[in-house]
């Protein structure tokens, strides 16, 4: 409500790295994680305490999946997520020119239905 910033500390059980997109839906945060494997979308919960907030639990949206091999961001629209699950990121070098003689992917966008 005030536009502070306050570092949000992981319980040891919660693999916060890779995030690549977050995005609040119904007081939890729904994590696109393309930093790690399996890539994965995560639902977080906050412990809902003042400045410091902790994330105290997650629950697995989506992994494993073949079609996320490519996950990158998306949008949330009413409670499902729109996900690009395939960006195509695999198709460029680290130079950001295209690798030669190979097809990019088609992009995927899934609907994900999330948690209430």
């Amino acid at each position: 409500a005030d536009n502070s910033i306050a570092r949000l500390e992981p319980a040891p059980t919660i693999a916060a790295t890779g995030i690549d997109g977050l995005y609040l839906h119904r007081g939890r945060l729904i994590a696109t994680q393309n930093g790690l494997e399996p890539r994965r979308v995560l639902a977080l919960t906050l412990d809902g305490g003042g400045p410091g907030k902790r994330l105290v639990g997650q629950q697995i949206v989506l992994s494993g999946d073949p079609r996320i091999a490519d996950l990158s961001l998306g949008a949330i629209v009413g409670d499902a997520l729109y996900l690009n699950a395939a960006s195509g990121w695999a198709h460029y070098g680290d130079d950001g020119a295209p690798h030669a003689n190979e097809a990019a992917a088609p992009h995927v966008i899934l609907k994900l239905p999330l948690p209430r």
